[in-house]
């Protein structure tokens, strides 16, 4: 194993992604033999084959062409294939307009690319018979039925290139226990049960099988805990791990429901020198001042396109109506006599605009009947039914709907109640985070929801497919360019480049109460980037959250420059992509 920024790698897939890139470059000197003939070879040609190579394999990177979960058939090889080698033509194209000396030819470049799909197909024909068969993986041997052990397997049976081949797994003797290990044998029948803790015999098979690790996935207060088993395989030369330990180093990511504080006091990381967080806030301000001198048309361009967007994502009815209530019962008002109120009141206005129509189509006979019937408890009952009839009479004559026009007049109560015709349509979002030791500060972002987003609904997460997000708001946020304001966050030193997502403080409390360690992220600057968001993507609930955190606090014990540093490159592969949220 390979440990690369904190996290182990097997050497084989190093050997795999260098020799991909042998591969193609090997491509591009047979192709330039063919043409320009094999007396050449000048250090010139060398140099625009390795610029080739770079582009190409840069372009296999970003399109998940080393994400083997991803490029799992044949058929979606293929296509990823032929969509990197086609970016990576336009981009050489670009490269030789600029640079013409880089320019290898026309008739060289084809024939390089059609060498390279070649190659490439057969050397992952090689790497997959290669997974399939375990060659160079390294076997180990589980011990426990928990949880955690039933998670370890998981992600060793998914990631095919993990490195590890699970020889068996050995289980606590206990009657619930040997069931809870079948259970485990019917989702993943190719583990092998070697016995229980308890059995010399089966300490004797895991000798004779040339084992070289066994991951402890057990506490070490268990009542079979094999204690004189697990040193003797130590001083016979194989290597003992704890299960969170193995996990962190198999995922890039800790699980806060299987670690202990002791884990954390004694393992390693944790490191923060003086040295380390200088030059972190010298990175911090380059990368800031970069980004602001070659994203700055960018930011005009986006913050007139939110000035000039009048589109206005509905807000949903049902919470118009909670809030309706909600506000009506703060200001010592009865909701049923304000309701009338407006109700008599645009009867004797002859209806007036159809302020409905700002709401949408028919809401539903659901919402009506509760209207109307009083279904739900916290909607009092209407009183002059009279009004009501009348009401419902003229707005079927001026054929638009009843209860979306009644919410139409609640909308338009509440807006002048709330004043929001002074907030206008503003550019910059600011809202208070929790940044680091607790400290509360204004983080600014372009508006992508609507003015006063959660005035209707109260603190929410913003879900995948939120109403309140406006059309143009959803392509800022797919490709981050809503971030960009918070540079100025980073510039006054309040944030950091990379680091944990800035969340608000009362989703902090609230999280703290039922995550264990959750307040541990504030230990460091919140970032426009980090190791969560470019591993997990946006979370939207508290199971989301609590996963995130495990990334976080990876993160958080294992930062460093050279890791900061490539979650950069990945937040620019998002960022192409448009896979943010």
């Amino acid at each position: 194993m390979l440990r690369i920024f904190k996290k182990y790698y097997p050497i084989r897939n190093i050997f795999f992604v260098l020799g991909e890139l042998v591969v193609i470059y090997i491509s591009g000197y047979f192709a330039s033999c063919l043409i320009l003939g094999f007396g050449v070879n000048s250090l010139l040609l060398h140099l625009k084959i390795l610029l080739i190579s770079f582009v190409c394999q840069t372009c296999l990177y970003y399109n998940d062409l080393y994400d083997l979960s991803i490029t799992d058939s044949y058929q979606e090889l293929g296509i990823r294939l032929l969509q990197s080698l086609g970016a990576s033509a336009i981009i050489l194209a670009g490269i030789y307009t600029v640079v013409a000396k880089a320019n290898i030819g026309l008739e060289v470049f084809c024939i390089t690319i059609v060498f390279d799909i070649c190659f490439i197909v057969f050397w992952r024909m090689c790497y997959t018979i290669i997974l399939k068969r375990h060659i160079f993986d390294e076997k180990i041997i589980l011990l426990g039925n928990n949880d955690l052990a039933e998670n370890i397997i998981k992600e060793i049976t998914e990631r095919r290139d993990c490195g590890y081949e699970l020889g068996g797994m050995m289980v606590d003797g206990a009657r619930d226990r040997l069931a809870r290990s079948r259970c485990i044998q019917k989702r993943f029948p190719a583990i092998r049960l070697l016995g229980a803790l308890s059995e010399p015999d089966a300490w004797e098979h895991v000798y004779a099988m040339g084992i070289r690790k066994i991951i402890v996935a057990i506490d070490s207060r268990c009542p079979d805990f094999p204690a004189a088993e697990l040193l003797q395989c130590r001083v016979r030369g194989i290597d003992v791990l704890e299960g969170p330990t193995f996990y962190e180093m198999l995922t890039g990511k800790l699980n806060v429901d299987y670690i202990k504080p002791e884990w954390l006091i004694f393992s390693d990381g944790f490191t923060k020198s003086r040295i380390r967080r200088v030059l972190k806030r010298v990175i911090d301000l380059s990368l800031c001042l970069i980004l602001l001198v070659f994203a700055l048309p960018v930011i005009c361009l986006t913050a007139l396109m939110i000035k000039l967007d009048r589109s206005e994502p509905v807000p949903e009815p049902r919470d118009i109506w909670n809030y309706f209530i909600r506000r009506c019962r703060r200001d010592g008002r009865e909701p049923a006599e304000v309701l009338l109120s407006l109700v008599r009141a645009d009867i004797e206005s002859d209806i007036g605009p159809d302020i409905g129509s700002d709401i949408g189509p028919d809401i539903g006979s659901d919402i009506e009947s509760d209207i109307r019937m009083n279904k739900d408890t916290d909607m009092p009952v209407m009183p002059a039914a009279s009004v009501w009839k009348e009401f419902y009479r003229k707005c079927e004559k001026r054929d638009i709907s009843g209860s979306g026009h009644l919410l139409g007049l609640m909308k338009t109560q509440l807006d002048r109640w709330d004043n929001t015709a002074s907030a206008g349509r503003p550019v910059i979002f600011s809202q208070e985070r929790t940044g680091k030791d607790g400290r509360i500060y204004r983080i600014h972002k372009f508006r992508s929801m609507i003015v006063n987003a959660e005035r209707f609904s109260g603190p929410v997460w913003a879900g995948e497919n939120d109403k309140r997000i406006t059309r143009l708001g959803r392509f800022l946020r797919a490709t981050r360019i809503d971030e960009l304001p918070q540079l100025w966050n980073v510039l006054k030193g309040e944030m950091s480049f990379v680091g944990p997502r800035p969340e608000r403080d009362f989703f902090i409390r609230q999280l703290a109460e039922t995550i264990p360690y959750y307040r541990e992220r504030l230990t460091v600057k919140p970032g426009l980037t980090g190791w969560a968001q470019v591993s997990y993507g946006y979370g939207a609930s508290e199971d989301d959250a609590r996963e995130k955190l495990n990334y976080d606090l990876f993160y958080i014990k294992n930062m460093s420059i050279p890791m900061d540093l490539m979650i950069v490159l990945k937040t620019i592969k998002i960022v192409i992509f448009g896979k943010g949220r």
